[in-house]
């Protein structure tokens, strides 16, 4: 932390203040301090217009949102990303991601399956497949699908016997 605070006391309004920011919403969530992180994403929100720039930030206050539980605010952010500038899903995978938990969180297993086969096709090999995958099951079994959910429960099994 002290780094980054290195950095943006030297400058505060590049690309390097910018993944800095970054970083330290990172380890504020880490160390569960979740309104500090809110409160630095707000501010790359308003302080980097450039809109390469605004997908990340907004992308990172969804995130920090779906960490305290506002799933309605995340979601809100999300999908306006997703509207805006539809080639950041596959730039930005995390959104799919998050597109997902904040659908099943909200019980919408339909639009949760979605955007989480989403994102397990565009990133296979993430350390959270099997996460992923289990969800996936899971809203097949929220929806009384046995027989789907237990593919995809079998298919955690098959690809992830740990």
């Amino acid at each position: 932390m002290g780094y980054y605070n290195l950095v943006l006391r030297k400058d505060t309004e590049s690309n390097r203040a910018f993944e800095a920011m970054i970083q330290k919403i990172e380890i504020l969530l880490l160390k569960g301090q979740k309104k500090e992180a809110l409160s630095i994403a707000r501010h790359l929100t308003r302080a980097f217009p450039d809109p390469e720039l605004q997908v990340r930030a907004k992308t990172e206050m969804a995130i920090v949102l779906y960490k305290m539980n506002s799933f309605r605010k995340s979601l809100e952010l999300l999908t306006g990303i997703e509207v805006s500038r539809p080639e950041a899903i596959y730039l930005y995978p995390e959104i799919s991601l998050y597109l997902g938990r904040n659908y099943y969180e909200l019980g919408d297993n339909a639009r949760a399956r979605e955007n989480l086969i989403r994102f397990y096709n565009i990133r296979p090999d993430s350390p959270s497949g099997d996460y992923i995958l289990t969800k996936i099951a899971d809203t097949y079994r929220n929806e009384g699908a046995i027989h789907n959910a237990v593919k995809f429960y079998e298919l955690v099994l098959e690809r992830h016997p740990g």
